[in-house]
């Protein structure tokens, strides 16, 4: 997961991801589940200076709840939060690509979850198309989030949820983003809203949409790769 100190980031995790798995990840169960949060708080501490007490602080607190909620039924977890200036993420995109890079170092997700690329917050764009960049050749699913911009899109990738989930998820959002709650859209009329608004464009009660730009379907390169098998297989009897 990847994704700014925002209440979407994080609520298709545990409902989307049994579901949309790599050949990999098909033939085990998922014991690990991954989160990544590159902003939380409105100003970037020097150095050496003391842990922060205000608003920023309360913001990471909020942030590593919600991954307790979701994560809860993981069998291992890691949780990162980074400490990137709020708001400016465009102006400091060589720090927050350079641990991108670092960070490509010690994963190799079978799927991942990233801000929608089209996000009219700069910080949102800014960690979409740094993912784009980092993971090439990974399955990538973009989450929208309503707020006061308008700028959601059609999405193309549906995940039917029952009453009981969307509750549950809403109520994860509404309880634990405190320090958002000053917002107007923040409220439970509106996800329940986006969630019977996308079901309906899946002919479900219920759903939640990710935008899938790049799918790979392996059975061809499967084919391929079984074929070059028994061609080097042949070479060996002869």
């Amino acid at each position: 997961m990847l994704g700014r100190h925002d209440r979407g980031h994080l609520r298709g995790l545990r409902d989307a991801q049994p579901r949309v798995r790599s050949q990999r990840a098909r033939r085990r169960e998922v014991h690990q589940l991954r989160g990544l949060q590159v902003a939380d708080r409105h100003r970037t501490a020097p150095a050496g200076a003391r842990r922060q007490t205000g608003p920023g602080r309360e913001r990471e607190r909020e942030a590593r709840k919600s991954a307790a909620l979701f994560l809860k039924h993981a069998k291992r977890q890691k949780v990162i939060v980074k400490n990137f200036r709020d708001g400016f993420f465009p102006y400091e995109g060589a720090k927050v690509k350079s641990f991108f890079e670092e960070l490509k170092k010690e994963v190799n997700p079978d799927l991942i979850f990233t801000h929608y690329r089209i996000d009219r917050h700069q910080d949102h764009r800014t960690i979409s198309d740094l993912t784009w960049n980092t993971w090439r050749r990974h399955l990538i699913l973009e989450y929208e989030i309503p707020k006061f911009d308008g700028d959601l899109g059609s999405p193309n990738c549906f995940v039917p949820l029952s009453q009981q989930i969307c509750s549950r998820k809403i109520k994860y959002i509404c309880d634990v983003f405190q320090t958002q709650s000053n917002k107007s859209w923040l409220t439970e009329d509106t996800f329940q809203a986006m969630l019977r608004l996308r079901g309906v464009e899946c002919a479900q009660r219920q759903a939640e949409a990710f935008y899938c730009r790049k799918l790979i379907l392996g059975t061809q390169s499967e084919a391929a790769a079984g074929r070059s098998a028994e061609g080097r297989a042949a070479r060996k009897q002869r």
